[in-house]
């Protein structure tokens, strides 16, 4: 009796996709690709790919089959650093977060995304992505490259922006830090940065800092809104720059209303 050492048998590839729409132009989607065989030997379905992630609505092929390649969406933003000099390229991250991600981040401090847990879905969590009683439904792209941050649309969101004595030259060479320190007191979207164990808004610059008539500073963070800050950016895209020249801008336009406590050159 001869045994043949093939088994024939019919195979084919089954892929499966599923699509949620979350907000926008942007959709979760899950897919599987299988091998459906009709010998038990086999197997019945033996998953060979399983993908999940967020995709724009253009990267949905219109004739899904099982050919058909879902790339999750990752949006790629060049910009040119004139201090640097060269172009930059950063990748975009997309998360789905609560409202408290939202209200908390915009105010972070120290970029940490560690300290987040809970408040955020990774896109490969398709099952949450699809649950539409979980609060976590409000798309948005992180880019770690420099920590900055933007809504569905790509429309950039605040950050805490930190003005001290070295980049901001917030210092008593530069400035009446008495008169600043007056009028920023009244404002609600300001934060002091004091000593430890110090209530005093007006600290001692360190000593191996310390130029001649230049011994005192003030630390704060300020806390735009919304549009302040996206007008801030728009300025900045305006005049060819990046994110780095954002201090520079807000002096320029007077957004906290300190620059007429700016001391001349006569002045000690």
């Amino acid at each position: 009796m001869h045994l043949s050492s093939t088994v024939a048998g019919e195979v084919k590839l089954v892929r499966t996709i599923d699509f949620a729409h979350i907000v926008g132009d942007f959709y979760a989607f899950r897919t599987a690709l299988e091998v459906e065989c009709s010998k038990k030997v086999i197997g019945k379905r033996i998953p060979t790919e399983n993908r999940q992630g967020i995709i724009h609505k253009d990267r949905i092929p219109k004739e899904i089959d099982v050919n058909t390649h879902i790339t999750p969406y990752e949006r790629l933003v060049k910009f040119k650093s004139l201090r640097l000099d060269f172009a930059h390229e950063k990748l975009y991250r997309p998360l789905l977060v609560s409202k408290d991600f939202v209200e908390r981040f915009s105010k972070e401090r120290h970029f940490n995304l560690d300290n987040y847990k809970g408040l955020y879905v990774e896109t490969d969590e398709y099952s949450e992505m699809m649950d539409e009683k979980s609060d976590k439904r409000t798309l948005i792209f992180l880019s770690h490259y420099d920590h900055t941050w933007c809504d569905h649309e790509f429309r950039p969101l605040p950050l805490p922006i930190y003005f001290d004595y070295i980049h901001a030259q917030m210092d008593n060479k530069s400035y009446h830090l008495k008169k600043v320190q007056e009028v920023l007191e009244k404002r609600d979207d300001i934060e002091f940065v004091v000593e430890r164990y110090s209530e005093e808004k007006i600290k001692s610059i360190p000593y191996y800092n310390v130029d001649e008539g230049r011994d005192k500073c003030l630390e704060f963070y300020w806390l735009p809104s919304v549009q302040v800050y996206r007008n801030i950016c728009k300025g900045i895209s305006e005049h060819g720059g990046s994110l780095d020249d954002l201090i520079q801008v807000i002096k320029e336009k007077d957004k906290l209303g300190i620059e007429k406590f700016v001391k001349n050159e006569e002045e000690d």
